[in-house]
């Protein structure tokens, strides 16, 4: 599986972030990230409250064993 896709579908699929059903995003591994939370997460500084929110988000991606 590769570790980040871009996509549109054509089904709804739920943000790891936002908690709502999207068409566009990206995969990271087995995770959906809407392209409006990932516009945002880019854009985020360190030092604001969102950055920390999806740094907590983001922990429950594990990456894949391979094997």
């Amino acid at each position: 599986m590769k570790p980040l896709a871009q996509t549109t579908s054509l089904r709804l699929e739920k943000c790891i972030v936002c908690n709502q059903s999207h068409h566009n995003g990206i995969h990271l591994f087995s995770h959906f990230i809407c392209s409006s939370c990932e516009r945002r997460m880019v854009e985020a500084e360190p030092h604001e409250e969102y950055y920390k929110y999806c740094l907590e988000k983001l922990r429950i991606i594990k990456i894949p064993k391979s094997g």
